[in-house]
């Protein structure tokens, strides 16, 4: 699943995939958003189901893209950080901005130029 996670106080606080742990208290997010003064929401979350898109790994965890066959756009990840990066371009402030970096600037930017194709 991908998901957007909020503070009570309306704020993006993570984008992100695969398992969410925000709801048992342990996470780097929950850390960052406190240190902002602010408090994390269990009950306000966007999942959007995943159909036709690709894990990463034996539980859909990882970074990797070995299961995408010709665009980058076929693995959960791929949309993690679309969906991340699509927020920022417009303005949309992510507190734990770096959860949804799966990929360097460098190698998102050549998929980008690359209509997010994966050269084979």
């Amino acid at each position: 699943m991908l998901f957007i996670a909020f503070t009570k106080e309306g704020d993006v606080a993570v984008v992100g995939a695969g398992q969410n742990d925000i709801k048992n208290g342990k996470s780097k997010t929950k850390d960052e958003v406190e240190k902002r003064g602010k408090t994390m929401s269990t009950t306000f979350l966007i999942i959007i189901p995943q159909s036709g898109i690709e894990k990463v790994g034996p539980r859909g965890t990882g970074r990797g893209k070995e299961n995408c066959k010709k665009s980058i756009l076929e693995c959960r990840n791929g949309i993690e950080m679309y969906l991340g990066e699509e927020l920022l371009k417009n303005k949309i402030e992510i507190i734990n901005e770096c959860s949804h970096k799966n990929f360097s600037e460098e190698y998102w930017e050549n998929m980008k130029n690359n209509d997010y194709k994966l050269r084979t």
